[in-house]
């Protein structure tokens, strides 16, 4: 999917995610790398149309991660839970 490209995040944030939802970045790379990205959608909100969101479980709860691709590779924005795709991806 991503095959060849590097992901990057943002430190701090990941430290934060990780002390507020008990969820990390290095997670999702883990999802990414081993093809466990149940999805990727397009917001529908025009303010975030540079952006696409990848859909996966972590903790055995679906979360959104918002991310921005470039020539460079993708950067990780954050990761959000989902109740509502919880049940559609259930």
């Amino acid at each position: 999917m991503f095959e060849g490209q590097t992901i990057c995040r943002n430190e701090d944030k990941n430290q934060r995610l990780k002390a507020d939802r008990s969820v990390s970045f290095e997670q999702v790379q883990e999802c990414i790398v081993n093809d466990r990205v149940l999805d990727i959608i397009q917001p529908t909100n025009p303010r975030y149309a540079h952006q696409k969101q990848l859909v996966i479980r972590l903790n055995n709860y679906i979360h959104i991660v918002p991310y921005v691709e470039d020539e460079n590779g993708i950067f990780l924005k954050t990761i959000i839970p989902q109740r509502k795709k919880n049940k559609l991806y259930d």
